[in-house]
């Protein structure tokens, strides 16, 4: 959208997957001169090839547009380093630092802390949800069990015979 092309074209879905994955998009810059570096540098790590080196997360890349839009909306010149997000930077060694220590610089990325953490946020909708669903199983294994079960058989003692005509 900023450039008003798309990163990799073709004329087929095969020619776009084989540009995605092999070759390098072209320079945001050359498409439009009047981008900001940091917008390029953002729009870069966005379409990093290498995922280690790619945002790890949204949050990340919000931050750092919300950093750009602040930046140029104040005047001030951005510094495009990439110390503002110590996510997409590539891991050290492990053998620099500690096992603790890398756990804590790292971000967590395991689905179920995310999914966790997104549970805590929305504690409501979650509720409904589970109550939804278990009265909507309640009512499967009901009308389950009302095909299965066998109907009472009408015993003949307490039936009776009306003459309705002559």
């Amino acid at each position: 959208m900023s450039t008003g092309a798309m990163p990799f074209k073709g004329a087929t879905s095969a020619v776009i997957f084989d540009a995605i994955l092999n070759r390098a998009p072209i320079a945001p810059v050359r498409l439009n001169p009047e981008l900001p570096a940091e917008l390029e540098r953002i729009l870069n790590t966005s379409l990093e090839k290498d995922r280690d080196l790619r945002y790890q997360t949204a949050a990340a890349l919000r931050a750092d547009l919300k950093r750009l839009k602040r930046d140029t909306s104040s005047g001030r010149v951005a510094i495009p380093t990439a110390a503002m997000t110590p996510e997409v930077a590539a891991p050290a060694p492990a053998s620099s630092i500690s096992s603790a220590t890398e756990a804590a610089v790292r971000p967590p990325s395991s689905t179920s802390f995310l999914l966790a953490a997104e549970a805590k946020r929305h504690k409501f909708g979650i509720g409904v949800t589970a109550l939804i669903s278990i009265l909507l199983v309640a009512a499967a294994v009901f009308g389950i069990y009302t095909l299965v079960k066998p109907t009472a058989k009408v015993p003949f003692q307490n039936m009776s015979i009306t003459k309705l005509t002559d």
